[in-house]
């Protein structure tokens, strides 16, 4: 444990009892486990260990000769006919077999548990023996009638069986008792968000939760916790202080506050920051249901709910696309969310393509142009049929079910030009996206390098250390330079609060939910290669003029014509929801 831990710890040594056992509740209860089950702990008023009877004597004749127990009546009122005989018969005397008179039967007599009908002792048990014996000590016979009397009980142990105590009833149920199971209380606290959304000075709710972890983790209503500000985490700066709502003896907020739970195990309060020009990014509140420090959960709280979308461009982006795909995402998305602001920035990675004609990137416009080339052979019948190109690209231009396919159908007997066209069109195809995909997979199949990511990674720490959260959205290549910076980050700042959203990965793993569309020629020429793994398409969109390669990330991806818009969009909403307090 800490030292902020055995700080608190020491504080609340002086917390007598995990629970307030409200005797109330046990009184107004009709069945006495009422009152341990409304706290989370395992009641039942059956014993759980139960012994083997044991019989013997408890007043008698000759019973003084008897061991204490036996294991059936029988076997006792034997053992006492045979000790009457023994002590009547003498060289003198003699005893003929006598008959057994049954007065009463065992019948039971309050002892634990006998609520539930499981006393623990059987008395009253009442035997006559009458016998005739002969005695000759006179010199001639004498008959007398003797008689023998036993009173049995009957007793067993009764009780809890451990890990579970036995606890006597007080109240109206006083006199019985119940078993009572192990108690582990567990807490866990929650930030319920600041009292006023529109002010981030605003006091902050805390939600406290205590369970029996012993117990299926049930609810432990009436569990005694206590509330504190530690000393924050990072740069340093005054605490703040906590009210309990649900402890009536504090009546301002303070460095420690006690507080109850309900019925449902749960119990709030409110922390307030401190009154100071420059706050510290985050303070540290903590929880304790015992003073022995198994029962403690601490909360970060941070003062900055600013959250930063951090864009990581692809290879195919120029520097005024990857511009121009910030702004995009600035116009969705604006600069607020629910009370924190949300800021930008720019991870750019320079493409190893170059640019082309008006700025388009030349390595994918290689192949749509070796396509519009070899159109013009044929007066440019497909000039412009992109369904044609998708199909020569993926080798579909024989099956039937395909565009080109039914084409071909439709043409009879003078097909046969047209397939040798298609085959040596979709060859040169292939053979222009093999040469721009390996200039491709060299920057897709290396990882970033160390002055990349050590760039990214300082910015991204800035931000954290500014309170900030982060919102990673990557785009083709620029995924594994998000994937990278991500995971030097969390090696360095563990509890740092970051969201990834992969659009086209071009990278085989994945530190949040991505987009893939079936008809993006980047990397489905990736898998296509064999020298790099990617994740499986998981949308089916229609071909565009917009973009031929379906791997940009506006024309494509932010295209609000088709699917593929909304998922991102979905995706970044849900992992902004998961970042906000």
């Amino acid at each position: 444990m800490d030292t902020n831990g055995r700080i608190f710890c020491r504080a609340l040594a002086g917390l007598c009892a995990w629970f307030l056992l409200a005797l109330p509740a046990f009184a107004e209860a009709s069945d006495p486990c009422e009152g341990f089950e409304a706290r989370g702990v395992y009641c039942t008023n059956t014993p759980t260990d139960i012994g083997e009877w044991r019989f013997a004597a408890s007043l008698g004749t000759w019973t003084q000769r008897l061991p204490r127990n036996f294991r059936s009546s029988d076997a006792l009122i034997d053992a006492w006919i045979q000790a009457t005989h023994e002590a009547l018969t003498s060289r003198t005397r003699t005893c003929s077999p006598g008959r057994l008179v049954e007065l009463s039967r065992i019948a039971p007599e309050p002892g634990h548990f006998e609520r539930n009908t499981f006393p623990q002792r059987l008395m009253n048990g009442n035997y006559e023996y009458h016998l005739t014996c002969t005695d000759t000590s006179m010199g001639y016979p004498i008959q007398r009638n003797e008689l023998s009397v036993i009173q049995l009980y009957a007793e067993r142990t009764v009780g809890c069986a451990p890990p579970m105590t036995q606890r006597e009833m007080i109240g109206t149920h006083a006199g019985a008792a119940v078993c009572i199971g192990e108690q582990k209380p567990a807490v866990t606290l929650k930030d319920l968000g600041p009292l006023d959304k529109n002010s981030r000075a605003s006091p902050r709710l805390i939600e406290a939760t205590v369970t029996n972890a012993a117990y299926n983790h049930a609810p432990m209503g009436d569990a005694a916790l206590a509330f504190a500000v530690l000393a924050p985490p990072g740069p340093g700066g005054p605490p703040g202080r906590v009210l309990s709502t649900t402890y009536p003896g504090q009546l301002v907020p303070a460095s420690r506050s006690w507080a109850v739970t309900d019925r449902q195990g749960k119990t709030r309060a409110t922390f307030h920051w401190p009154q100071a020009s420059v706050q510290p990014p985050v303070q540290r509140v903590g929880a304790h249901c015992d003073p022995s420090g198994q029962c403690m959960a601490t909360l970060d709280l941070r003062w900055n709910s600013d959250v930063v979308i951090g864009f990581f461009n692809g290879v195919a982006n120029t520097r005024n696309a990857a511009q121009g795909s910030m702004d995009r995402l600035r116009e969705e998305f604006g600069t607020q969310y629910k009370q924190g602001q949300l800021k930008y920035d720019w991870f750019y990675n320079q493409t190893a393509c170059g640019e082309a004609w008006h700025g388009k990137v030349s390595c994918l416009e290689d192949v749509a142009e070796v396509f519009e080339q070899r159109s013009l052979e044929l007066a440019g019948v497909f000039a412009n049929r992109w369904e044609v190109f998708w199909d020569l690209l993926t080798a579909r231009q024989a099956q039937e079910a395909s565009l080109t396919g039914r084409l071909v159908a439709l043409l009879g007997n003078g097909a046969n030009a047209l397939l040798q066209w298609l085959d040596a069109t979709a060859n040169a195809l292939i053979n222009q996206l093999a040469r721009d995909t390996l200039k491709l997979l060299t920057l897709f199949t290396d990882s970033p390098t160390y002055e990349n990511r050590n760039a990214h990674l300082e910015r991204l720490l800035q931000h954290t250390r500014e309170g900030s959260r982060l919102l990673l959205v990557a785009h083709s290549q620029g995924n594994l330079f998000a994937n990278s910076a991500h995971d030097a980050l969390k090696s360095i700042q563990p509890d740092a609060l970051a969201q990834v959203v992969h659009v086209a990965p071009a990278s085989p793993t994945l530190r949040g939910e991505h987009v893939l569309a079936n008809i993006d020629l980047v990397i489905n020429g990736l898998r296509l290669s064999g020298l790099n793994s990617v994740p499986a398409a998981n949308i089916t969109l229609p071909l565009s003029l917009r973009d031929v390669t379906g791997h940009g990330f506006e024309p494509t991806y932010m295209d609000k014509a088709r699917a593929a818009y909304g998922r991102v969009h979905h995706m970044i909403s849900t992992s902004l929801e998961a970042l906000a307090p």
